[in-house]
């Protein structure tokens, strides 16, 4: 079953069309991604991927361990099958809740003096997930009239129906217990009895969950009562005795559940790969021979689904009608088309072979494969974490299995670039927000717009596009402008002592880390010092500059060597400008007095000074200001160099 997304409209109604929305029953093609579900989750281990793609991935995955219990349905021919991620709880069971939309739902009320209740209820619910109501405040229920025969001795278990449940989780049916929040406050809700199998340590807690005036779930600490063969054990210990204990009873197997579904890669639609499969009424689905490959879409202009849903490519008989590969009868093509997630992959194997001598007869080269992949790093969006990055790592486990590549990972490193957002909100073309560069740059040119993307936020986490902000940058760069042409076109200009040291300060920030280079403190400290740049340090400015603005840079560059192009080289090719440590030495320090650890005088001394504790105790001696403070001989003295003194008197 493949359910649409929910509508936009109102009324049950889609926001394009406005035709009724509704949940159909339709045969579509999965990729039976959930066997690789193991080895995904495990192979995120050794990926140097962004943390957040890895934990989104971990989580979509949704690893569960517990146990798998098989029960009838008392007066039915019904097995059910139920998965208890907590099975210390099992003894404390007394009833059973099953998802509204589950199959067995229409077969366990059938010919009851439930079923019409029953079915309302399913329908209000369903209609209410369709319009994405959230009901997660509000628990609501249903009792089917059915009851699980419970295997355990504890009697039989009530099966109701609960919209907390949902089908595509487990089982879809799920035994509940007094130990569970949600499960504790449904059972009060309706009036089910409850039975405790933990109890907490704390005496008066204990009274409390006896009497069930408290829910007392998953705590560590909590004391195990049933089964006895356990009795006393503490809850956090109790896990793998207990399933043991079930597995020797033979009530249940240890299982392992995934979040994660199978991959339905069908689309009702006319842009993408058609499916390659014929449907013939003797031979059923047949695979459309390897030398009929690709099948390609007809030319049409009708590209628009039916109002019914069906693909458009269902409506053109001279795509869909064909004969059986098998044994050549009348068949049916499959007007299905494949996820365009399918496309994207497995691009970055068919990119490095576009243009090899065997582009046409393979999808991907396997020497030019063997050379230039796995991809070694790859830049995209968080965004495509669950779908597009997950969808690839499952292509290419699959492809190396079936023994066609040598790797089973498609992108060693992945990094998650941040989203640019625009005044507060996403971009959408909906709402006219989005940011177009080439109008940014015709208006402000592109060094302005390429520095206020750098300079807007970190680049793992995107930013707020802000027309004010763009402005701003662009005043910067016009100071940064006015600042190199004073001082080109005055020729030559002896350096300023200040401003040379604040420019070594600068330089020194660019190379340790040029994320963190300081030419807009260097840029604020020359201007305020009301002198012009010096020829030399004008230069060396523009070299640290041109990263960042290398149009604005070049064109400066130009002017400061004095507009000749005979022998002229760029800026760009330029040795990066090296900066004088013995100019970032401070020549003084501020060293702090303490008397019984308040601080009573800052001394300004030299480094050398500093670090000689007579020496400081000297100039204490000496300051009138601290005598006051000094009457008696100091019973310590706490010197931290450098930095401080400390006189405990």
């Amino acid at each position: 079953m493949h359910t649409e997304a929910s509508p936009a409209g109102g009324d049950d109604c889609c926001e394009r069309c406005g035709n009724k929305v509704e949940k159909k029953l339709m045969e579509q093609w999965f990729f039976r991604i959930t066997a690789y579900a193991g080895k995904l989750l495990a192979n995120l281990s050794t990926l140097k991927w962004s943390e957040k793609v890895k934990v989104a991935q971990r989580n979509w995955i949704g690893q569960s361990v517990g146990v798998n219990f098989k029960e009838k349905v008392k007066d039915l021919d019904i097995e059910i099958e139920v998965f208890d991620t907590v099975p210390q709880t099992f003894l404390a069971q007394t009833f059973t809740v099953i998802a509204p939309e589950h199959p067995l739902v229409e077969q366990l009320v059938s010919g009851t003096e439930y079923e019409k209740l029953v079915m309302e209820f399913v329908e209000k619910i369903r209609k209410k997930r369709l319009a994405n109501v959230k009901m997660d405040h509000e628990i609501e229920g249903i009792f089917t009239g059915r009851y699980i025969d419970n295997p355990f001795g504890t009697g039989d278990l009530p099966i109701w129906i609960a919209s907390f449940v949902v089908a595509d989780y487990g089982t879809g049916i799920v035994n509940c217990s007094a130990h569970d929040q949600r499960d504790f406050a449904f059972a009060k809700k309706y009036n089910i009895p409850l039975r405790f199998s933990m109890l907490p340590p704390d005496l008066k807690k204990a009274v409390q969950v006896r009497n069930f005036e408290l829910c007392y779930h998953h705590a560590p600490e909590g004391i195990m009562q049933t089964p006895k063969e356990i009795h006393g054990m503490r809850w956090s210990d109790a896990r793998d005795a207990i399933i043991s204990y079930i597995e020797q009873k033979g009530y249940g197997k240890r299982a392992i559940h995934y979040h994660l579904r199978d991959w339905t890669i069908s689309r009702q639609r006319y842009w993408g790969a058609p499916i390659p499969m014929v449907y013939c009424e003797t031979c059923k689905w047949v695979a459309v021979p390897e030398k009929d490959l690709p099948v390609l879409l007809p030319d049409i202009a009708d590209y628009k689904p039916r109002d019914d849903g069906v693909g458009p490519l269902a409506k053109h008989k001279e795509f869909y009608e064909t004969i059986c590969p098998t044994c050549g009868a009348p068949a049916r093509r499959e007007t299905d088309v494949c996820d365009t997630f399918l496309d994207s992959s497995w691009y970055h194997l068919r990119y490095p072979s576009v243009a090899s001598k065997t582009a046409n007869v393979k999808a991907f080269d396997e020497e030019i494969t063997k050379k230039w992949l796995p991809v070694t790093m790859y830049t995209g969006g968080a965004e495509h974490s669950v779908l597009h990055l997950m969808y690839a790592r499952f292509i290419a486990m699959a492809l190396h299995d079936m023994g066609y590549i040598s790797f089973e990972e498609p992108y060693t490193n992945f990094f998650a670039h941040g989203l640019v957002i625009k005044d507060g909100a996403k971009m959408s073309k909906s709402k006219g927000n989005v940011v177009n560069p080439d109008e940014y740059i015709k208006k402000y040119g592109a060094d302005a717009l390429r520095m206020y993307l750098m300079f807007m936020g970190p680049y793992s986490e995107g930013g707020d596009f802000r027309d004010t902000g763009m402005e701003g940058m662009y005043r910067f760069l016009g100071r940064v402008w006015r600042l190199v042409m004073e001082s080109a076109n005055m020729k030559s200009v002896d350096n300023d002592a200040v401003i040379h040291r604040e420019l070594q300060r600068a330089i020194q920030r660019a190379t340790d880390d040029l994320p963190k280079a300081g030419f807009m403190e260097f840029v604020n400290a020359a201007t305020d010092a009301k002198k012009p740049l010096g020829t030399e340090d004008a230069k060396d400015f523009v070299k640290l500059f041109a990263p960042f603005a290398p149009h604005v840079a070049e064109e400066l560059w130009f002017r400061l060597c004095g507009e000749k192009m005979e022998g002229y080289v760029s800026v760009h090719k330029q040795p990066w400008s090296m900066y004088d440590k013995s100019l970032l030495v401070d020549s003084s320090i501020q060293f702090v007095v303490q008397v019984n650890g308040k601080i009573r005088e800052t001394l300004t001394v030299t480094p050398e000074q500093g670090k000689d504790q007579k020496v400081i105790e000297e100039l204490v001696k000496k300051s009138e200001r601290l005598k006051k403070y000094l009457t008696t001989r100091p019973q310590k003295i706490i010197f931290i160099s450098g930095k401080l003194i400390n006189f405990v008197v």
